[in-house]
């Protein structure tokens, strides 16, 4: 399996790649030298610098990776906020930056949260929210807004926090084995 990771200068991008065997990442802005569909999946990291709201020029390239790309999607944080974005959901600015560990709630099944409990632990750092989707499936919500959605007919997803980031009794790190196993289906469905 051939996994890209797209790094919008994820501070904990390093912990992410030490979930993966192979993998290749390119920097953001380098994302228009990439032949993005001989990859298997895509994983879009989090980032800092810029927040997608009034940078969309910055990223158009991966807004453009997100609406095209056939195969499997995570985002994580910021790759969250340009999935939400790039189908058209709302993203607010926090008055105060959300940092440290919080709880959500499942409130949809997804193969990415396979044998999950309904309520865990999950560590976030982010400014920008999504209140409520219109167009994505809602999957989990916390105290400030939505968690983690669901593109309704590809498997594309998305999740406001980082589970690469260990929170005692969490159960995040699952979620690089599921979305592992989402792309071994979508593969074995292709080659049929």
């Amino acid at each position: 399996m051939k996994l890209l990771v797209v790094n919008n200068h994820s501070r904990h991008i390093r912990k992410i790649l030490k979930e993966f065997k192979k993998v290749r990442v390119v920097d953001f802005k380098s994302l228009n030298k990439v032949d993005y569909d001989n990859y298997d999946a895509v994983i879009l990291s989090g980032g800092y610098p810029l927040p997608v709201k009034y940078h969309e020029k910055e990223y158009s390239e991966e807004i453009k990776l997100i609406k095209k790309y056939k195969k499997p999607i995570l985002g994580i944080c910021l790759g969250f906020e340009l999935i939400n974005f790039a189908y058209g959901e709302k993203l607010k600015r926090q008055k105060k930056r959300t940092k440290g560990e919080i709880s959500i709630k499942l409130i949809s099944e997804s193969r990415l949260f396979t044998s999950f409990p309904k309520r865990f632990k999950v560590y976030e750092a982010h400014k920008w929210i999504v209140s409520e989707n219109k167009f994505l499936e809602t999957l989990a919500l916390s105290k400030d807004g939505v968690e983690a959605v669901k593109h309704p007919r590809k498997e594309i997803y998305g999740v406001q926090f980082h589970p690469e980031i260990f929170v005692k009794n969490s159960h995040t790190k699952r979620i690089f084995k599921n979305f592992i196993e989402i792309v071994n289906l979508t593969n074995n469905k292709t080659r049929k």
